[in-house]
């Protein structure tokens, strides 16, 4: 019986590690979920940035080009 006990005392702890593990994970999860929209974001206006600037040195090379 005490082999038995002891049994369920390391399942009963194993099962709260597990269960701590899972919360870390999830938290961390998370956390990188956060960081990759911040980066999706950062990168759509750094996209659109540059669009910008390509359609200003468009306008400007066409305007060049009318005033040669």
């Amino acid at each position: 019986l005490n082999k038995i006990e002891q049994d369920r005392l390391d399942l009963q702890r194993s099962l709260i590690q597990t269960s701590s593990q899972f919360d870390q994970i999830e938290s961390e999860k998370h956390g990188l979920t956060i960081a990759l929209d911040e980066l999706r974001r950062k990168f759509d206006v750094e996209k659109q940035n540059l669009l910008d600037e390509l359609d200003l040195l468009r306008q400007a090379k066409s305007t060049f080009e009318r005033e040669k």
